[in-house]
Parts: C-alpha cells; structure tokens; sequence
C-alpha cells in the first residue's frame, strides 16, 4: 500500500513538472514579422526619435507610420539632410510618408506633388498623423527644398506654416492634435539650430520651439538664447525639448550651450545639466512625460546623459557609461570633428560625415 501511495505521489509530482512548460509556452507571446513594403524603392523604415523622429509611430490599432522610397530620383535641391533619401538621407531616391494598415501600405503623398519628398513621425488614436514634407520652394539660405511641418487628417494634408522663416518640422504628437516641433522665423541667427548645426551655414535665421494646438502655431520662447526646439508633448499638453541658454558659442562645441526643458502653463522651465554644455531630451523620458509623471524618471536614459559632455561633439555615437562598445569604421571617421546629418552627434546611431553623404 505504501508502495502504491509513493508512486501515486511520484506520478502526481512528475504530471506536474510536465505541466508548467506547457503552461509556460501557452502564455509566450508569439510575433510575425512583416514587410511593410514601398513605392518602388528599396526600403521603407520609421524614423527613431534621435533622428527628429518620435516614439508615437504606432497607434493602439496598430496603424504605422513612416517613409518609403519611390523609384523617383531625387534632384541637387533635394533636402536629403531632413525628409529625402531614406533613413540616413543617402539614397539617391525620393520618399513619402505612408500609413500601414491592415496590410495596406498607403501613400501620403507630399505638399506639392510626387517629385517632393515627405515623411510621415507620429500617429495618435484618432488617426492623426504629424510629419514633414518639401513644399516645392528653394530655401534662399541653403540652396535647398523648404521643408514645413504638416498634418496628415481625413486623407487631407495640412501645411502648419512657419513662425516667419522658410523651413519647419513637426516631431511629437498627442492624442488632442497638439503638434511639437521647430520653425525657423526671420531674425538672423549664425548659430541657428537648423542652418548652422545641421548644414554649418552662418546665414540662417533662428530655429524655434513651437506647439501646434488647432490652427495656431505658438513660439515657447527659449531658455535665454535665441534658439530652441520641442520634441515631445503629453497628453496634459506638457512640452519637452531643448534650447539655447545664451548665444555665445563655447570652445570646446563651437555652439552655445543648449539645456533641456520642460514647457507648461506658458512657462519654460530650464532643466539643468551636471556640469556639460550639451545636454538635451531623448526618447528615454517620452515615456514618463507622456504618462504625466515627469519628463527626468529613468537616469540619464531621459535625456542626453546630463555630465561633461562636450568630448560627444567630435564623437560618431554617445555610449551608456555602463556598457562597453567598439568603435564602429564611420566613429573612426568622424574623430576628426567632421560634421554628422540629422543631430547623429546627440544620437546612438552612427554619424555619416557630411563630404561622404555629399559625394554620394
């Protein structure tokens, strides 16, 4: 009987640590991966948030949205730094937003026709969709494609204008409609955010914060310089972003030292660094300011890391302290100071130096 008893207990114990594997695999979540496709192009992809893209490029139905190449070539006056080209802005093709749902891949089209290029950065629950795309206008500063900041609602695409100057970009969205991003006005400006640190031209007109709530486009001012730029707004309509402290541009950057921030109620609050010259939002903290609870929650994974960081300007990517990474070829490159498309120096994506990308 005692004998029986124990091999019962024995079956009983071996059914059940044959059953919690079972279970285990029952609660695994199982992915498909898709390919979205194009319009004829090689590739189509999503803008991450350090290359002016946003964390809000899937709704909660699942609708995506970002760019794809077209089999159009591009032009000399194609703005390759900021819409065209692909991801990296290096493809000689045109590309325009799309919007993915449900299998279906559709074209956004562009503020002035097939030949312009767009791209497609956040999408809230209402299907709502905030980018930027060329207007068919040369830039007089840069010899280059206007680009505006647009809205993309009812199949219709909305152009929110600028606040005086000649290029504009959305970057964050929220479930209201609110737009985040920068517009340049016309007050001349050698450091300007845009023409000065991505294009290195002198001659360009201030860079600013701006936020988009139905129809009018509201300059957030600056934290004491003449530039700025909002990247992130939450749904209680708070703003993040980054901005000029003063217009004297340090040695060690050659650009004023720029300082994150936290816009609400009309009020700009200076969010500090520790000690560095270069500090500023990333989407580590988009999270945490669209959930309300603050825009600094996750260490520096919130921003740029807030220390000493003006050694980051002539580096290719920016390194967690606590992890260990090798040099990629286009680091090596671009020890020397050379200058890097689409803010790649504040980003973890490698840096393409500006004579390579020209070349190309």
């Amino acid at each position: 009987m005692k004998s029986r008893t124990l091999t019962f207990i024995s079956a009983i114990t071996l059914f059940a640590a044959l059953a919690i594997p079972v279970r285990l695999a029952a609660q695994h979540t199982r992915y498909k991966l898709v390919d979205i496709g194009t319009f004829g192009g090689p590739a189509s992809y999503v803008n991450p948030a350090p290359l002016m893209g946003s964390p809000d490029q899937v709704n909660s139905s699942g609708t995506t949205v970002g760019g794809a190449l077209t089999s159009i070539a591009i032009t000399s006056s194609s703005n390759n730094a900021i819409v065209c080209g692909g991801i990296e802005g290096l493809l000689p093709l045109v590309n325009h937003a799309f919007q993915w749902q449900n299998g279906v891949l559709t074209d956004l089209g562009s503020l002035a026709g097939p030949n312009n290029c767009s791209v497609a950065i956040a999408i809230n629950t209402s299907g709502e969709i905030s980018g930027r795309s060329e207007n068919g206008v040369i830039d007089s500063v840069l010899g280059l494609n206007a680009v505006h900041a647009v809205v993309w609602k009812n199949g219709q695409i909305l152009d929110l204008g600028t606040l005086g100057g000649s290029v504009s970009s959305a970057l964050g969205m929220n479930e209201h409609g609110q737009v985040a991003g920068f517009a340049l006005n016309a007050i001349p400006d050698p450091v300007s955010i845009y023409d000065f640190l991505l294009f290195g031209s002198a001659n360009g007109t201030q860079t600013r914060a701006f936020l988009w709530t139905d129809g009018v486009m509201q300059d957030l001012g600056t934290l004491g310089g003449p530039d700025a730029q909002s990247n992130f707004v939450n749904d209680q309509g708070q703003v993040a972003g980054f901005s000029y402290t003063d217009s004297t541009p340090n040695p060690s950057t050659g650009i004023p030292t720029l300082h994150p921030f936290l816009w609400q109620n009309g009020t700009m609050t200076d969010l500090g660094s520790l000690g560095g010259t270069l500090p500023g939002p990333e989407p580590g903290g988009a999270q945490q300011l669209r959930s309300g609870r603050g825009f600094i929650d996750a260490g520096w994974r919130s921003g740029l890391p807030p220390v000493s960081l003006d050694q980051s300007w002539t580096n290719a990517r920016l390194r967690d302290p606590g992890r260990r990474q090798r040099r990629s070829k286009s680091d090596q490159r671009c020890r020397g100071g050379c200058r890097c498309l689409r803010f790649a120096r504040k980003s973890r994506i490698p840096c393409i130096p500006v004579e390579e990308w020209r070349a190309g």
